[in-house]
């Protein structure tokens, strides 16, 4: 497979790790959106946070290179925090993030950068 990926309108092929690898710079990229999805690299620098956010989508997000702590939290009326979960996740997991599910991913490593791609639907996970 390419490492490049395929921008076609019909569908998208390419080596998700290598393409989640390839980002020097720690950033997102969005690499593919269709009507219904969209598929986002990100790079995350030693110890870096990607910070807590909540989407009004759900979202598939693995692991491509890596260590992260992931912590999940439900809140009630006021903020409160009704329910709290944290995980840690290495290279080929998966996390499923359900819609307004407030998280924040933490890279664990000291000295090295972590790779993800999320998969965000439907549509409009990065902006939601």
């Amino acid at each position: 497979m390419a490492t490049s990926g395929n921008p076609s309108e019909i569908g998208f092929v390419g080596d998700l790790r290598a393409l989640a690898t390839e980002l020097l710079v720690p950033t997102s990229k969005v690499l593919h959106s269709s009507r219904f999805s969209q598929l986002v690299v990100t790079n995350l620098k030693p110890l870096e946070q990607l910070g807590w956010r909540e989407h009004k989508v759900d979202q598939l997000t693995t692991v491509q290179q890596g260590q992260a702590l992931v912590v999940l939290q439900n809140l009630g009326r006021g903020g409160k925090v009704i329910k709290h979960e944290q995980f840690v996740v290495r290279d080929g997991d998966t996390v499923g993030i359900p819609a307004g599910v407030l998280h924040n991913i933490t890279n664990m490593e000291t000295s090295a950068n972590l790779y993800l791609t999320t998969i965000y639907s439907p549509l409009g996970g990065t902006k939601a």
